[in-house]
């Protein structure tokens, strides 16, 4: 027998031995829940809507279960750490490309500000900076974009993580730890 009964006047949930409804106030509120009848007719569908000229988004599939939409759950999981991978790489692109194009105009700078006798003060200060500038640029940019990356990448696994779709073996996979359940770390 079910502790928890509904009220006459309210049809809140109440205790059995509850004297006045918290709800309502209502005296003496529990009542023995109604035994509900057998189904002797299946109810008639509703017609569809009508029809609208009117562009709708197509709903997500529903028969997605089971394994299926675990596989499903997996792959965008993957997916997404593929990009996260891509923004790291762009990154490391970048803080390279910076270093690579300092040094080159730090030795450009040096090589056409000495002329072999006398160096030219102006030229050097001008190449310098444009040089430690480009530098700067290109490796603030690709540290920028690789934290960016690494905070996306923290967010997905606390999603997975959290996932209740997901087993810890699946976790795993989804997380690109392990490539499948079989598979030992």
């Amino acid at each position: 027998m079910s502790a928890f009964l509904t009220c006459r006047e309210c049809n809140k949930v109440v205790t059995r031995d509850t004297k006045f409804c918290p709800y309502c106030g209502a005296k003496e509120p529990a009542r023995e829940p109604e035994k509900l009848q057998p189904l002797t007719t299946v109810p008639k569908a509703s017609p569809p809507p009508a029809q609208t000229n009117m562009p709708v988004a197509a709903p997500p599939p529903m028969e997605l279960a089971g394994d299926d939409t675990t596989k499903r759950i997996q792959v965008r999981y993957l997916d997404a750490y593929r990009v996260t991978a891509t923004l790291v790489y762009i990154g490391s692109v970048l803080k390279v490309v910076g270093i690579t194009l300092g040094l080159i105009g730090l030795a450009l700078t040096l090589s056409s500000a000495n002329d072999g006798y006398r160096t030219d003060e102006a030229a050097l200060l001008v190449g310098g900076a444009g040089s430690v500038f480009v530098f700067t640029a290109f490796f603030v940019l690709g540290v920028i974009i690789s934290a960016l990356a690494q905070v996306l990448r923290a967010g997905l696994d606390q999603a997975v993580h959290s996932s209740p779709f997901l087993d810890d073996d699946q976790r795993l996979v989804a997380m690109g730890i392990r490539t499948s359940k079989s598979s030992s770390l």
